[in-house]
């Protein structure tokens, strides 16, 4: 028995849930106009570049990369990077490249292209992702001080 799919059988996060949230049934003429009427720019073009086809209030991978490098950095220092802070881009070039992603060639300054991301994952609409990251930082520094006490005391 197949069965239809219902908003119960995605994760909040997942992109289609994300979609019927901010657009509504897709079946419907009004949710596509406005799924439509969301790629526009001011001047009623289309916009351009890849990862430009996303709804309003989603990030693209690169930025949530950012996301969590940034609030690691937090974690770390006690503050967010700046955009242009080199030592941060690298960070997020490394964690980019560990999730399979494809590093920046061909440029001269292939980690000018973080900039834009972090200047993204620093604004304040993504506050329930930052605490998502920082909830699980903390579990991972609780268990990481687990087994290091588990170690000394073994």
């Amino acid at each position: 028995m197949r069965g239809d799919l219902t908003a119960a059988d995605y994760f909040s996060t997942d992109p289609v849930i994300h979609f019927l949230k901010e657009f509504g049934d897709p079946s419907t003429d009004e949710c596509v106009r406005r799924a439509l009427e969301s790629l526009k720019t001011e001047t009623g073009g289309t916009k351009y570049g890849a990862g430009r086809a996303i709804t309003p209030g989603a990030i693209t991978p690169k930025t949530y990369c950012a996301l969590i490098v940034s609030e690691a950095w937090r974690s770390c220092h006690g503050e967010t990077p700046r955009p242009k802070n080199v030592r941060a881009r690298k960070a997020a070039e490394l964690l980019w490249r560990a999730a399979d992603g494809d590093g920046h060639f061909g440029q001269e300054e292939p980690l000018a292209r973080w900039r834009r991301h972090f200047q993204l994952a620093n604004c304040a609409g993504q506050s329930h992702l930052r605490a998502t990251i920082r909830r699980h930082l903390a579990v991972s520094q609780h268990f990481s001080e687990l087994r290091d006490s588990l170690t000394n005391s073994g």
